[in-house]
């Protein structure tokens, strides 16, 4: 199978690295770049990772869509979930789902959750949870002949 990544966090591309996937970086342009480069690639699943944009999942064709958020969806979407999950001291997490075009609302496919103190430590560890959560996901859509 063929991947595209994209986003601005690296934990999820190394595990993507570290899984042995064969993957393809979208660069991050402007939005219109984006979808553009996108419907460009030949590619069987897209991961979006820390992309500032929303993607016009629908109208992008039929592949799968897995994005990885920062946070125990459906609380918190969005662009600044750690930060608002650590105000509320809620549980830090991270999520790994399947895009529509309705954000962070897709089927949950894994997640994982962890314990912080301070909003700097929550970052770092949001980082490392999410590469967890990747890994959690493409086993279990693995397993399931979902993926390749």
């Amino acid at each position: 199978m063929k991947y595209l990544f994209i986003g601005n966090r690296m934990a999820v591309l190394n595990e993507m690295l570290l899984l042995g996937l064969q993957v393809k970086v979208i660069p991050i342009l402007t939005r219109e770049q984006v979808v553009s480069s996108i419907l460009k690639e030949k590619y069987d699943v897209l991961v979006s990772n820390g992309c500032p944009y929303i993607l016009p999942i629908s109208k992008l064709g039929k592949h799968i869509f897995i994005n990885i958020h920062p946070s125990l969806l459906p609380k918190f979407k969005g662009k600044s979930p750690i930060k608002e999950a650590f105000r509320e001291k809620a549980q830090m997490g991270a999520t790994c789902h399947y895009m529509i075009d309705e954000v962070d609302s897709g089927e949950i496919i894994s997640q994982v959750t962890f314990d912080c103190k301070e909003l700097d430590e929550c970052y770092r560890q949001s980082y490392k949870a999410e590469a967890k959560v990747f890994r959690r996901a493409y086993k279990k859509l693995y397993d399931r002949g979902t993926i390749k």
